[in-house]
């Protein structure tokens, strides 16, 4: 799975061994530093907890993409509610090491996410970026995601199945040095 560049690894977050959940903690956290570089990061034994212990109700895969010589390069996460409200919406989560960016990472993380919501039939799927955040608006725009007048949702079209929405929710105020400036 990924392209020729990347390799894709899937993975049950109950069943990921303890060092392929701290590559994704680490890779998270990253992602966390970039949106809200003022919040501190989530310590590995509560991501790994949260990890192994998903509620029954949220069917989760993980993603983890690594470079040509196995350093992971980014992840994307794919959650489900199982409740009676939208059985065919999913969550997704998605990043991509700033180094990798622009060269079919995110694609090819994107390409996993979809394999598993059509296995699973989940024909929405719905993520949200931070605005001011610049590449997530960016990799939206160039997987030729258009931008709904509502909520800010962008549906990008991928398969005939498969729609994906793009929130963008606003950045949070910065509190601490150089707020007001």
């Amino acid at each position: 799975m990924g392209s020729n560049k990347f390799g894709l690894e899937r993975h049950e977050p109950g069943g990921a061994s303890d060092g392929t959940i701290a590559e994704f903690h680490a890779l998270m956290a990253a992602d966390s530093l970039e949106r809200r570089p003022l919040d501190p990061p989530t310590p590995v034994e509560v991501f790994t907890a949260a990890a192994r212990n998903f509620p029954e109700f949220i069917d989760a895969t993980m993603f983890l993409a690594r470079d040509q010589s196995g350093a992971p390069a980014g992840f994307a996460m794919i959650t489900h509610r199982r409740t009676a409200n939208d059985p065919h919406l999913a969550d997704t989560q998605l990043w991509a090491n700033p180094e990798y960016r622009r060269q079919g990472l995110a694609a090819a993380l994107l390409e996993g996410v979809c394999d598993e919501a059509d296995k699973k039939d989940f024909r929405t799927l719905s993520t949200t970026t931070t605005e001011g955040v610049g590449w997530g608006q960016d990799l939206c725009e160039a997987l030729g995601a258009k931008p709904t007048h509502e909520r800010r949702t962008w549906r990008l079209p991928s398969r005939a199945s498969t729609v994906i929405r793009f929130a963008l929710s606003p950045a949070r105020p910065r509190i601490g040095p150089g707020a007001m400036s």
